[in-house]
């Protein structure tokens, strides 16, 4: 593999989260904020949130979300490759996706495949290529590659 960016080598070096376990929203938000909880709403209940460095993307793989968001996200296992797409009309200007672009932030991915509340942990993402202005059903919108690393 190529050189990893520090943020991504600080968060692999210091992860709370392991690969292949599930987890919640309501669990996960702790682990960012100690001695804190979730209390609904707010980004943590949408595809993704930023805690410091860390940015936790919540994604659904082959289903729409409860609101009706279908984005094209996708996972081989095999190659521990995630496709992801940012919500509609996520662009190159936005602090995230600037974020994920200069790698700043580490993206950290759960993903799911049914409308159960629990996420399986895949890693941290290191970013392979990105398209602005995907045209997805949901509009124009960033999608990135990404190769996980930890």
């Amino acid at each position: 593999m190529t050189d990893i960016p520090e943020t991504i080598n600080q968060e692999i070096s210091k992860n709370r989260f392991r690969a292949g376990e599930i987890y919640t929203r309501k669990g996960v938000y702790p682990i960012c904020f100690p001695g804190k909880t979730w209390d609904k709403g707010g980004p943590w209940a949408t595809g993704y949130a930023t805690a410091g460095k860390k940015l936790i993307i919540f994604m659904n793989i082959g289903i729409c979300s409860k609101t009706g968001h279908d984005y094209e996200n996708s996972y081989d296992p095999d190659l521990e490759e995630i496709m992801w797409c940012g919500k509609a009309l996520s662009n190159q200007g936005q602090p995230t996706m600037q974020g994920i672009i200069n790698f700043s932030l580490a993206p950290h991915f759960f993903a799911r495949w049914d409308q159960k509340p629990q996420f399986k942990y895949l890693g941290i993402g290191l970013m392979k290529s990105f398209k602005e202005n995907y045209p997805s059903k949901m509009g124009p919108l960033m999608r990135y590659s990404f190769q996980c690393v930890n």
